[in-house]
């Protein structure tokens, strides 16, 4: 049950059957700041880098598959956020080159996209999302909750219902970071965020608001995710 800080697997990777399966159950020991220090013989040089794929290669003892350092970082390690560090020490016997990669364990990553009404955050939001990358927008969260349906029963939700305005989203804002209700909105979001996605965007005019923003960046992190803010220049 113990979790560790550093794992290093200098090992024969190439030996492993089921090498995602063996760096996933790794990934299960480290803590959540944790780094896996992996060295392998890896295809970097080939004619095609773009490409994902194995390569089978006749050592001394046998022929073994290895693989493209798109298939190791994209596939195998799927899970992590991998840096390659630089060559390895050659072994003899084994004709591929080897290479040092450090593997920490993905975070879920939320892009706040915000600016004030008009300034075109929807629209980049759903160009940056290309229809594959979950997008939580605030104003929608907004006119569900005004709409009144099947809304959860709590103090943030009866102000808003009470309170907002579809046509005036950015005052409602105001109001609610003006009447210390951003901590209840932000319990709200907080369980509906999709933190099984590996990036999602959070876009609307409430972020524009710091002490909010940076309240639900924090309870994002508490949850062990990751925060990047973009807005305009």
């Amino acid at each position: 049950d113990e979790k560790f800080d550093i794992i290093f697997f200098f090992l024969p990777f190439t030996t492993e059957k089921n090498q995602k399966a063996f760096l996933l159950h790794l990934r299960n020991y480290l803590t959540s700041d944790g780094l896996l220090i992996l060295e392998c013989g890896t295809v970097i040089l080939e004619e095609n880098p773009n490409f994902n794929h194995w390569y089978l290669v006749q050592r001394h003892d046998g022929s073994f598959r290895y693989p493209n350092k798109n298939y190791l970082i994209d596939t195998l390690l799927d899970g992590y956020a991998v840096t390659l560090m630089g060559r390895s020490v050659d072994q003899s016997g084994d004709p591929i080159p080897r290479f040092v990669f450090h593997c920490r364990p993905r975070k879920p990553t939320f892009l706040f996209l915000y600016g004030n009404s008009g300034s075109g955050k929807t629209f980049l939001a759903r160009n940056l999302s290309n229809h594959t990358i979950p997008i939580y927008s605030f104003d929608s969260l907004f006119h569900r909750l005004i709409g009144g349906k099947n809304i959860p029963k709590n103090k943030v939700c009866e102000f808003i219902k009470n309170n907002g305005n579809v046509m005036k989203l950015d005052t409602l804002s105001q109001k609610l970071v003006g009447n210390d209700l951003y901590e209840e909105l932000i319990k709200l979001v907080m369980e509906e965020l999709p933190f099984e996605a590996n990036i999602s965007i959070l876009e609307g005019e409430i972020l524009i608001h710091e002490n909010f923003r940076e309240i639900l960046t924090q309870r994002i992190e508490e949850k062990g995710g990751l925060v990047w803010n973009v807005t305009k220049s």
